[in-house]
């Protein structure tokens, strides 16, 4: 009976132990000990040279683990916890992790993905598709004159936030496209800085853009921010031309890559 107990207390113990250790650092302390329990042991069979050569094996063992330990309290406190820095957490270019949309928040979070791989910069072929599907929606791919919802403000909102993704990744683009991906990428991100501009007129009256970039977090503060939004009826031809002809360069430039137009 007290041997079954003392080997269940044992397996506990054993348990116990290997739950206990969560960080990197109770690792290292897990395998010092275990390390230098065997060479205790070890050294308790042994006599002359060979013992002094395994107690001195021990010290180098512990000095060891303490400037394992000391280097990376200097260098990475957080990986002694076990812990991401929160850079590296979210390590993209882009400040905010989510901005209560749906269509950039999931882009966001497939580039975030691809930041686990390959950290700062991300390689064209992985960062360009991914971006794309920031186009797959009314704001880039229904013309003004053809849409019938006139929600101006979440269409701005949106290209603001796509421009906000384009210029947060133009350094990937310029240190690792080709030169006909950095030529599509700055004139991409040209039109859409242009069309958000133009877009401008689409409200009375026209809204400052620079007002706006700090409500961009947030949906209700951005479009409660918004002064009155036009009528298709009320708003001039020529802004609507210009929006419009903003939309066939970007579907243009996306179709010259390969991708395909944007516009339906």
């Amino acid at each position: 009976m007290n041997e079954e107990k003392n080997s269940t207390g044992k397996e506990a113990d054993r348990v116990g132990i290997i739950r206990a250790v969560e960080t990197p650092l109770g690792f290292f302390v897990l395998v010092v000990l275990v390390v230098e329990a065997i060479l205790g042991y070890i050294t308790s069979l042994s006599s002359g040279a060979e013992r002094t050569y395994l107690i001195a094996g021990m010290f180098a063992l512990i000095f060891a683990l303490v400037g394992v330990v000391s280097f990376l309290a200097y260098k990475r406190p957080e990986a002694l916890s076990g812990k991401r820095p929160r850079n590296e957490q979210w390590s993209g270019p882009v400040k905010e992790p989510a901005f209560a949309d749906r269509q950039v928040d999931g882009v966001l979070q497939e580039l975030q993905q691809f930041h686990g791989q390959y950290q700062q910069l991300l390689p064209p072929r992985d960062l360009l598709p991914t971006i794309r599907k920031l186009f797959t929606r009314n704001t880039f791919a229904e013309k003004i004159a053809d849409c019938i919802s006139e929600d101006w403000g979440t269409r701005l909102r949106a290209a603001l936030l796509s421009e906000k993704i384009l210029q947060a990744y133009s350094q990937s683009v310029s240190k690792l496209g080709s030169t006909k991906e950095k030529a599509f990428y700055e004139a991409l991100r040209g039109e859409v800085h242009t069309y958000c501009q133009n877009m401008t007129g689409l409200f009375r009256p026209p809204v400052s853009l620079a007002a706006l970039d700090q409500l961009l977090h947030s949906n209700k503060d951005f479009k409660k921010q918004l002064p009155a939004i036009l009528p298709k009826q009320e708003i001039s031809e020529d802004i609507i031309a210009r929006c419009d002809a903003n939309l066939e360069k970007i579907s243009d430039l996306w179709s010259s890559l390969g991708f395909g137009k944007t516009l339906e």
